[in-house]
């Protein structure tokens, strides 16, 4: 059976998130799928969800589904590092919906 062809969405349509443990992160979308994202680097545990975070994309301003390190970064502000501290998406999966 063929591999499921990946699911992608825009970070521009990000209207919330909200953590799912301390290296994942829950993308609200509005109307149609949420997904979740794995994330790492130094620091990263450290977020501050009260706060902004920016998320930046290595091709165009699409995530997608599956694993790797090369699809972007999530960019948050930290008090212990004066220019804010970046972590590396790993791994973004559909959120199951009831």
């Amino acid at each position: 059976m063929p591999a499921a062809a990946p699911s992608c969405f825009n970070v521009a349509m990000i209207q919330g998130y909200s953590p799912t443990s301390q290296h994942s992160v829950r993308f609200d979308l509005g109307p149609g799928p949420a997904y979740e994202v794995d994330f790492s680097g130094p620091q990263c545990e450290t977020i501050d969800w009260s706060h902004q975070i920016a998320v930046s994309t290595q091709a165009g301003s699409l995530l997608c589904t599956g694993n790797g390190t090369d699809q972007g970064n999530i960019a948050f502000r930290d008090p212990i590092v004066p220019y804010g501290t970046t972590c590396h998406i790993d791994a973004v999966r559909v959120v199951p919906t009831n």
